[in-house]
């Protein structure tokens, strides 16, 4: 008899185990990835030699965000807080904060293709507006992103106190990024 179609129980169960080992390698792994191509692209003449380069850094920023949404999951440890410290960390290599992301994706699964839907653009009727926002989305990602999360949907979304919280956490950001560009700029970067 031919085998069954798709996985066994072992399959699964192998598939869904924590591997904490495995995430902190990953982000390593993308954020060395991340770090050589900035380097090489700072030292890099011609746009066709950087062209590439921005495309492996891209694909390394692209693993850190697929780690952080894991994280949102609570899929890369044993414990949730081990899950929002490294998804928190993650989360400020790439300049977004994690409690909104996180809040965004898991209400995006509670009312997932619904008008209720946060990653929903084209849930419900058709309109200009609709539209305008998908595409506005789709062509200014990640300066609609910052704005976006760290902004807007906290506004929206969150209680006083977790809106205080937010705000104490991008402080850190902001000292945190002051840092990180005064240190390159003392570099030449």
């Amino acid at each position: 008899a031919p085998p069954e179609p798709g996985l066994s129980r072992a399959e699964l169960v192998e598939l869904l185990r924590i591997r904490p080992l495995r995430a902190v390698g990953m982000a390593a792994l993308h954020l060395g990835v991340w770090v050589a191509a900035a380097v090489a692209i700072a030292r890099a003449g011609s746009v066709w030699v950087k062209l590439p380069l921005w495309m492996l850094a891209g694909g390394a920023v692209m693993g850190l965000i697929q780690l952080d949404h894991d994280a949102w999951h609570d899929n890369l440890f044993p414990r949730p807080w081990q899950n929002r410290l490294f998804g928190n960390a993650l989360s400020l290599l790439v300049g977004i904060a994690y409690e909104p992301m996180r809040h965004d994706h898991l209400a995006h699964h509670r009312w997932n293709r619904t008008e209720k839907d946060p990653d929903a653009y084209n849930a419900g009727r058709r309109s200009l507006g609709l539209s305008a926002l998908f595409y506005a989305t789709v062509l200014l990602g990640i300066p609609l992103s910052l704005l976006y999360f760290n902004v807007l949907y906290p506004l929206q979304h969150f209680c006083r106190a977790r809106l205080r919280r937010h705000g104490a956490v991008l402080l850190c950001y902001a000292g945190f990024y002051a840092g990180l560009f005064c240190l390159l700029s003392r570099h030449g970067l």
